[in-house]
């Protein structure tokens, strides 16, 4: 292990900043931070100013993610090694392809940030653990984080019947019939779901497929139930293709 590494956290977050510095300063003493960054114009500045040995970067920052500010990196001498740090399972496949040394998910723990840290001492971007990857994938939550006005909140996909346009936030109508406002408007919404399960029917609804009923051409409306409940919306020809 190297006796001194230099990093750079970049997170939109800064409570999940304040967090993992305090992880790595009680448990990875060796690893000095540099800077930290809450939006990916910022990181793409810092790591190309610092040239750090280590980034932890989360994925969803702002209207770049983490594999767009990796990919404007600039290295001097050598490409800083990257350790994804995020919310969402279904990113880890992506995350090793784009060679990344490994792959966190929140809340850390910190035998995992510990092994992490452990790890880049002799990782070989020829070297990709499957194996890891597949045990991640198979143990990784099926719940989505998303931020709300007073914190965050956890929901399951399948959950969600739909999501509606709020502005800059969207609401989120779930299957138990309660709404949630979340703090992401929905085109970023809609890039954080399940292709396959959800489409965009209009500028302001996004729907799960899985509670779709009915479509009438004529009207340009969808019809989803969910139980007893029914709810008719309109959808765009040009956005949804049925």
């Amino acid at each position: 292990m190297p006796d001194k590494i230099n990093a750079i956290i970049v997170d939109d977050e800064q409570e999940a900043i304040d967090y993992l510095s305090i992880l790595l300063k009680e448990n990875c003493p060796h690893v000095e931070l540099l800077a930290t960054c809450t939006n990916s114009d910022d990181a793409v500045r810092r790591i190309d100013l610092h040239q750090p040995d280590l980034v932890f970067m989360d994925i969803q920052i702002d209207h770049r993610n983490g594999f767009d500010v990796v990919k404007e990196i600039k290295p001097q001498n050598q490409e800083p090694h990257i350790i994804f740090v995020t919310a969402y399972d279904r990113y880890a496949v992506e995350a090793f392809k784009a060679n990344a040394t490994d792959y966190l998910l929140k809340p850390v723990e910190k035998d995992e940030l510990v092994r992490a840290v452990k790890k880049y001492a002799g990782f070989s971007k020829n070297q990709v653990d499957l194996e890891y990857i597949q045990r991640l994938i198979g143990k990784a939550p099926s719940k989505l984080r998303f931020n709300t006005r007073n914190g965050y909140i956890l929901v399951n996909p399948d959950e969600i019947v739909y999501c509606q346009a709020d502005g800059n936030y969207t609401e989120l109508f779930l299957q138990d019939n309660s709404k949630k406002l979340i703090s992401y408007n929905l085109r970023t919404l809609f890039a954080q779901l399940p292709g396959n399960s959800f489409k965009r029917i209009s500028r302001f609804h996004a729907i799960n497929e899985k509670f779709l009923r009915e479509v009438d051409r004529g009207k340009h409306q969808c019809l989803l139930q969910n139980g007893a409940q029914k709810v008719t919306l309109s959808y765009s020809p040009k956005i949804f293709f049925d």
